[in-house]
């Protein structure tokens, strides 16, 4: 099996709907037909901030069902799952956009959006355990709670960066894993590359790209975001420096 690993995609369906089109694979309204001996991949973030959340939900898990893509959980299809589930949650803002659009769908698909994505793994182990994807990066630890955790979350330092933002933990620089580990969630400006691991999330949301990896062959695809669907600190910060 060959993989097509796609970053954050937080709602924008017809930028991916495209990109899933240059890598050769079929789109037909909430159908997704893989290329022979391909699977699309998930690093997590599917919902919110974006303007189809539904959209693709109803694709991916389609394509899922039927054994075409695999998911990883993104700490917004944590929230949302969450809450759905009727959970007290932190930072409930963030899923308003998504609560608006799935107010438009029956209960039945907001149950079986509930289900889907609270049975999403924290990372995957594929290609026979060279490959690793994951939401937010990966710590070696035998408490599996502890890793799951970092899996979907990572953690922050406390320290607030140049963004204004809260330091994620810079996993990267002490991971001594086996894996190639394809991850997300920290927005970056161009795909990075750093030891053995790749961030996809380009920010596609933002007016960014959204960024895909086939693997084995290590070829990065992208398209253009259709539009600035939202902002964040940290998006207008790394604009800025590269202004």
């Amino acid at each position: 099996m060959r993989y097509d690993i796609i970053g954050d995609v937080h709602g924008c369906f017809d930028e991916l709907a495209e990109l899933l089109r240059r890598l050769g694979h079929r789109v037909d309204g909430k159908r997704l037909d893989t290329l022979p001996g391909r699977q699309v991949v998930f690093v997590g973030d599917l919902v919110d901030r974006g303007p189809k959340t539904p959209e693709v939900l109803e694709l991916i898990m389609d394509a899922a069902a039927r054994g075409a893509a695999q998911v990883v959980r993104g700490n917004h299809d944590d929230r949302l799952a969450l809450y759905l589930r009727g959970w007290p949650i932190r930072s409930a803002g963030s899923i308003d956009s998504s609560l608006r659009q799935l107010a438009h769908r029956s209960v039945e698909f907001q149950q079986q959006v509930m289900d889907f994505l609270g049975s999403l793994p924290p990372r995957l182990l594929l290609a026979d355990g060279e490959l690793l994807v994951t939401h937010a990066g990966d710590i070696l630890t035998d408490d599996e709670a502890a890793r799951a955790e970092f899996n979907v979350n990572s953690a922050r330092t406390g320290v607030v960066d140049e963004f204004g933002v809260k330091e994620l933990v810079d996993w990267v620089s002490e991971y001594a894993g086996e894996h190639f580990v394809v991850y997300g969630h920290e927005t970056v400006l161009e795909p990075l590359h750093r030891a053995r691991t790749l961030n996809l999330d380009t920010g596609c949301v933002y007016g960014g790209r959204l960024t895909a990896l086939r693997f084995p062959e290590m070829q990065v695809v992208s398209v253009a975001a259709h539009a600035p669907y939202a902002t964040a600190k940290r998006w207008v910060a790394l604009q800025a420096v590269r202004s």
